[in-house]
């Protein structure tokens, strides 16, 4: 490794900045647990029991550049014996610290150039080593 050059996370996260790379926004979403479905059991598919967490609301982030820029998403199947479901998942870069977002959160994440508002599971969440930066991966199940 170079140690000659000094490019701090920091610095590296202003350039992308700078370049336009960060295009998206999103937003962290915790379901309430107060919200039950019909049979008393918690019904995570019920929309209105996903709340916006506080001071997570359209944060600036950089999406997998091969699906936002190309609006396609990659795709896996999961086949069960009864069923066929189809897995898309992605990573995401916050330039913050955001400890506060957990694996059983929801992103909401909005992308450029028309590409339809969508809500992907928090599968990872990894913050960097020097408190500068969060990372994300998430996954929607088709």
């Amino acid at each position: 490794m170079n140690q000659a050059a000094d490019l701090g996370i920091a610095s590296v996260l202003a350039a992308l900045t700078e370049e336009g790379l960060v295009t998206s926004t999103v937003t962290i979403q915790r379901f309430n647990t107060a919200v039950k479905g019909p049979t008393g059991i918690l019904d995570k598919s019920n929309e209105s029991g996903w709340v916006n967490l506080a001071d997570h609301v359209d944060l600036p982030a950089m999406v997998a550049a091969d699906i936002y820029m190309t609006n396609v998403t990659r795709s896996t199947e999961r086949r069960l014996d009864s069923t066929i479901g189809e897995v898309d998942s992605l990573h995401v870069l916050f330039t913050d610290l955001f400890p506060g977002i957990q694996k059983k959160d929801r992103a909401v994440i909005t992308r450029p150039n028309g590409v339809p508002v969508e809500a992907f599971d928090v599968i990872g969440v990894e913050c960097d080593s020097q408190a500068v930066m969060t990372r994300l991966e998430v996954r929607r199940y088709k």
